[in-house]
């Protein structure tokens, strides 16, 4: 199968949001037949909508896979959802 580059939006800003960056970067390169590409610099962001919430951290990731979009998408919702 051939692989195909994805890029995925990463942002968090609850609990403590650097670590969830680095624990979902982590996790998304030990995706089966996935491996991340390159990383963004991360940007710190104020919140879009309600104003009365912590900024954000913000990043993206470069991915190569092997996987199809749905499975990829499983993946990263199952990193999300950790």
């Amino acid at each position: 199968m051939r692989s195909v580059r994805a890029f995925i939006g990463l942002g968090s800003n609850t609990g403590n949001p650097a670590r969830q960056l680095e624990m979902a970067i982590v996790s998304m390169d030990e995706i089966p037949d996935t491996r991340l590409k390159r990383l963004s610099s991360v940007y710190l962001t104020r919140p879009m909508g309600p104003e009365n919430q912590p900024n954000y951290l913000n990043a993206v990731a470069e991915l190569e896979t092997g996987l199809e979009a749905v499975r990829l998408l499983e993946e990263l919702q199952a990193i999300e959802n950790k």
